[in-house]
């Protein structure tokens, strides 16, 4: 048995980069998924393919992992100006 070497990882979006970097800790994509009750699919396209999030999907997943409305945006704005 031999692990793999030529494999890729499937590209995030630039959303899916910010929120695992600065908010995913111990919520993962299966505990957002399960709290926030966006449908699987709809989640995976959010995470890895091109698109602009609802604004209801974004304010589930900051109530998600405990951010107040408007919170990542604004943190995402000041990571935009660096």
């Amino acid at each position: 048995m031999e692990l793999r070497t030529d494999y890729k990882l499937e590209k995030r979006t630039n959303f899916s980069l910010f929120t695992r970097e600065n908010f995913e800790g111990d919520n993962t994509f299966e505990e957002i998924q399960g709290k926030t009750g966006i449908e699987k699919q709809r989640l995976t396209d959010i995470y890895f393919n091109p698109g602009a999030t609802e604004p209801y999907e974004f304010l589930f997943i900051e109530k998600t992992v405990d951010k107040g409305p408007g919170e990542m945006m604004k943190a995402s704005d000041h990571r935009n100006e660096k």
